[in-house]
């Protein structure tokens, strides 16, 4: 009763389909290119959309990671530029409140015995004030001055002790045998009033 009751719903799925008329030979060829259209659906359908999602998402997690690494490294170096600015502010803090630019170097020229060569000291521009420190620049020129006094003021502006710097420098052949002109910028940082 079991397997007359299984051939009739066989049948009745042969029939519905319309196999039921086909040879044996031609129902297997039918069969075999359903499962083949199935087979290309599944994969159009599910498999390769997957696929497409996981290589983006690989890129994604590929694009994060340089991107994080990439913020790891500018963390360090804002940790880096945190401490020379807090030493920069004790050094700034350290000196004599009565510092001036112009008279330190003015100084310097006097000790490098480059005062006669001092053409002028104009101030320059400042950049604006940040945490309390600001920046303070003024410009020199030296003229007629020789290869040993300019390297000797040179040495003596560039100040790690009074955080004094030069940012700017052009040297130029002079109108003397063997003497330079030089154009200087020289800064510095001072505390806010």
């Amino acid at each position: 009763m079991g397997k007359g009751r299984e051939d009739t719903t066989r049948q009745g799925w042969l029939w519905r389909l319309g196999l039921a008329a086909m040879s044996p030979r031609e129902r297997s060829l039918v069969l075999l290119g359903a499962a083949l259209l199935a087979g290309v659906a599944l994969v159009e359908l599910v498999v390769m959309p997957l696929w497409r999602s996981h290589a983006a998402l690989t890129r994604a997690v590929a694009q994060r990671q340089a991107e994080l690494s990439q913020l790891v490294q500018l963390q360090g170096q804002y940790r880096d530029l945190q401490r020379v600015a807090g030493q920069v502010r004790a050094t700034v803090g350290a000196r004599k409140a009565d510092f001036s630019l112009f008279a330190f170097v003015e100084r310097q020229a006097e000790l490098a015995g480059a005062r006669r060569q001092l053409a002028y000291i104009r101030p320059s521009a400042q950049r604006p004030e940040q945490q309390g420190t600001g920046e303070v620049a003024v410009e020199v020129r030296l003229e007629g001055i020789g290869l040993e006094p300019l390297v000797r003021f040179l040495k003596l502006v560039e100040s790690e002790r009074d955080a004094v710097f030069i940012r700017r420098m052009v040297i130029e052949e002079g109108r003397g045998s063997g003497l330079l002109d030089a154009s200087l910028q020289v800064a510095t940082f001072e505390k806010a009033p």
